[in-house]
């Protein structure tokens, strides 16, 4: 009776520290999706600022080498 108490106990700090891994690693992988989303953001922002740039040098120069 006490080996099967002790056991259980055990069992029971030990579901309880894997449920803090999990609940640690969910944390940390809605924060990567986070900053992810947050990089291709600021990505597509730059690449569509630097389409609109080159579309208005593209109209001023018969060239792209020239300004």
């Amino acid at each position: 009776v006490k080996i099967q108490k002790m056991r259980s106990n055990l069992e029971e700090k030990l579901m309880k520290r894997m449920a803090g891994v999990h609940r640690k690693a969910e944390e940390w992988r809605a924060a990567a999706q986070l900053q992810h989303s947050q990089h291709m953001f600021r990505a597509s922002q730059q690449s569509q600022k630097m389409k609109s740039q080159d579309a208005l040098f593209q109209e001023n120069s018969p060239c792209g080498c020239f300004r």
